[in-house]
C-alpha cells in the first residue's frame, strides 16, 4: 500500500514537471496537440494522481481503524482534489470536448461520489454527537441533528445523480450506498422533527 501511494505521488511529480518544463516547448500550436499534452491537462493529471494516492491513504486509514474525524478529513481531501481536477478539465473547452465521456465522468462523478461518502460519514458523526452528548439543551441538540439531515440528504442526492454515470465503478459505488443512505435520511428526519418541536415549543 505504501509503495502504491509513493508511486502515485511520483507520477504526480512527473506530470507536474512535464507541464512546467516541457509542455511550453512543444513546437506545434495548442490546437494541433493531443488534449492530454496541454499544460492544463498535465496539471490536472498531476492532481488526479494525488487524488488516487489519497484514496489509498483512506483505505489504509480504514484498515488501521483511525478515528472517524480523521477518516472524514481524508474523504474531504479526495473531494478537494477531484474538484480541482474538474475545474482544470473545463479550463480549455477544446480539451474538454476531446476527452472521452468515460474519463470526464470519472472526474466529475468521482467528485460527487466521494463527496457523497464524505457527507454520509460526516452526517453520521454529527447525528451521533447531537444525540449522545447534549440531552438537556434541545436547541443545540436539534441543530446538530439538522446538520446531519442536511449532510445525509445531499449525500443521497449525489448518489442518485451518479446512478446514471458513464463510469461504471461510480455507478456500482452509488448502488452499494444508496439504500443505506436513504434509510439514514428517513431515520434522521423522523427523529429530527420531534427534537425541533421540543426546542421551539
Amino acid at each position: 500500500m505504501n509503495e502504491a501511494i509513493d508511486l502515485y505521488c511520483r507520477a504526480s511529480g512527473v506530470f507536474m514537471t512535464v507541464a512546467n518544463c516541457w509542455s511550453s516547448r512543444w513546437s506545434s500550436s495548442t490546437k494541433d496537440r493531443p488534449p492530454e499534452t496541454t499544460t492544463e491537462s498535465l496539471l490536472m493529471l498531476a492532481d488526479l494522481a494525488l487524488a488516487e494516492a489519497q484514496q489509498l491513504a483512506l483505505v489504509k486509514g480504514e484498515r488501521r481503524a483511525l478515528s472517524p474525524n480523521t477518516l472524514v478529513k481524508l474523504h474531504n481531501g479526495i473531494v478537494y482534489k477531484f474538484e480541482i481536477c474538474r475545474q482544470k478539465l473545463k479550463v480549455s473547452k477544446r480539451d474538454y470536448e476531446e476527452f472521452a465521456a468515460s474519463f470526464k465522468a470519472f472526474i466529475e462523478d468521482g467528485m460527487k461520489c466521494w463527496e457523497a461518502l464524505m457527507l454520509k460519514k460526516f452526517g453520521t458523526l454529527s447525528y451521533d454527537a447531537g444525540y449522545g452528548f447534549i440531552t438537556d439543551i434541545f436547541f443545540i441538540f436539534g441543530s446538530q441533528n439538522g446538520l446531519a439531515v442536511a449532510c445525509i440528504t445531499q449525500a443521497y442526492n449525489n448518489l442518485v445523480d451518479i446512478q446514471s454515470s458513464d463510469y461504471l465503478p461510480w455507478r456500482k459505488m452509488a448502488s452499494d450506498n444508496i439504500s443505506t443512505t436513504n434509510d439514514l435520511v428517513a431515520s434522521y428526519v423522523k427523529i429530527n422533527v420531534p427534537i425541533f418541536h421540543c426546542a421551539f415549543n
